[in-house]
C-alpha cells in the first residue's frame, strides 16, 4: 500500500469550486443586505421629512383664523394670515400672507412669506400636497406625498396627513 501525501487534482478542483460556489452566495447576501439597509435608510429621510414638514404646517397654521385663510389652485395651494401683534384692546394685527405650496424645482415644498418674499423649503421630494376644510373651516388637513426613486430604480411613495385646528375662531 502506497502512502499519500497531498492531494489530487481532480479533489483540488472541486474543493474549488465549492469555495467559489460560496463565496458566491455570501456575496450575494451581502448585496441583498446592503439594498435592503439603502432602502432603510430612504424610508427613514422621506419619514423625518414628512414628519418635520406637518409639524411646522401645523404649528404655524394652527395660530391662523379662519377669516385670514384662504384654499386655491384646487387645494394645492394654502395662504393664510398669522397674528403678528395684539394690542391692549385685543385687537389682533395679523402677518402678511404666507403661502404653502409645492415649488422650487417642483419637488419641494415652499412656504413663502409674501411681505418679505422669503421662501423657506420645508420638505424635498414632494409629489403632491392637498389642503381640505373638513366639516368646519376651523379644522383644515393636508395630505402630503414624498416620492423618491433609488439608485436601483425602486420607487418609494409615503403619503401622510396633517391636522390643525384653528385657534383664533
Amino acid at each position: 500500500m502506497k502512502n499519500k501525501s497531498g492531494f489530487t487534482l481532480i479533489e483540488l478542483m472541486v474543493s474549488t469550486a465549492l469555495f467559489a460556489m460560496m463565496m458566491l452566495l455570501v456575496g450575494m447576501v451581502m448585496q441583498r443586505a446592503e439594498a435592503q439597509t439603502n432602502l432603510n435608510e430612504n424610508r427613514m429621510v422621506i419619514h423625518e421629512n414628512l414628519r418635520e414638514a406637518l409639524y411646522r404646517m401645523g404649528q404655524e397654521i394652527r395660530e391662523s383664523s379662519p377669516a385670514q385663510l384662504s384654499i386655491t389652485n384646487g387645494g394645492t395651494q394654502l395662504s393664510f394670515r398669522i397674528p403678528a401683534n395684539v394690542n391692549n384692546s385685543g385687537v389682533i394685527a395679523w402677518s402678511n400672507p404666507i403661502t404653502y405650496q409645492v415649488g422650487g424645482n417642483g419637488t419641494q415644498l415652499i412656504r413663502t412669506d409674501t411681505g418679505t418674499g422669503a421662501n423657506t423649503v420645508l420638505a424635498n421630494h414632494v409629489q403632491g400636497i392637498l389642503f381640505t376644510n373638513t366639516g368646519s373651516a376651523a379644522t383644515i388637513n393636508y395630505d402630503l406625498t414624498l416620492r423618491r426613486t433609488l439608485t436601483n430604480g425602486r420607487i418609494i411613495s409615503i403619503v401622510s396627513r396633517g391636522q390643525a385646528r384653528l385657534r383664533n375662531t
